[in-house]
């Protein structure tokens, strides 16, 4: 909220703020595996562990911005790869 335009939250144009908290580690867990079955994501249960525990204070959109991210490290890497893996999840994660 600090970084929005102060006249975007002038009275009138939002009735209610809602603040939406950050997930923990189990809702990173589950927002790690919705990405994955929509995106060919090899990764075990370990491996989805450790990313969540490495993703503190990261909401949902930018867990998905990191796959969507580590998806382009995989087709740069290999144009023809049908997989992302871990390695690319961590490249996309350094870079960011």
């Amino acid at each position: 909220m600090e970084t929005m335009d102060p006249a975007v939250l002038r009275p009138g144009r939002f009735d209610e703020r809602v603040y939406i908290s950050l997930p923990n580690e189990e809702q990173r867990m589950a927002i790690i595996q919705g990405i994955s079955n929509r995106m060919p994501i090899v990764m075990n249960e370990e491996e989805r562990l450790q990313l969540a525990k490495s993703t503190v204070n990261w909401s949902g959109a930018e867990l998905d911005n990191l796959l969507r991210e580590a998806a382009m490290v995989s087709l740069r890497e290999n144009v023809h790869t049908e997989t992302i893996t871990m390695a690319h999840i961590e490249t996309a994660k350094h870079r960011r």
